[in-house]
C-alpha cells in the first residue's frame, strides 16, 4: 500500500473549509485551501497531482456487483424420484 503524504507551509497556505460525506464504505472528504504565494500554489498542485496519478496506478477493490456476479449457488436436490 502507498501513501501519500501533502504538507502545507501556515505561511502561505491555510485550510480554510473542509466536509466530509459518507455512502456505504466509501467516504469523501473535501479540502479548501487559501494560498497566497504563487510558488506554494504550483508546488501544491503539482504535489495533489502526484498523489493521483499514484491512485490511479492501484487497482480499485471489485465492487459488490462485480464481486459476486460469477459466483454460482449450488444447491443439493432432495427431490423425490422421477417419473
Amino acid at each position: 500500500m502507498t501513501r501519500s503524504y501533502l504538507s502545507i507551509d501556515p505561511e502561505h497556505s491555510t485550510i480554510t473549509n473542509y466536509s466530509m460525506a459518507s455512502k456505504g464504505a466509501r467516504s469523501i472528504v473535501k479540502l479548501e485551501i487559501a494560498v497566497t504565494d504563487a510558488d506554494e500554489l504550483a508546488w501544491l498542485i503539482r504535489e495533489i497531482s502526484k498523489a493521483q496519478a499514484e491512485g490511479k496506478t492501484s487497482k480499485p477493490a471489485p465492487s459488490t456487483r462485480t464481486r459476486h456476479k460469477h459466483t454460482t449457488l449450488a444447491l443439493p436436490y432432495y427431490g423425490g424420484e422421477k417419473s
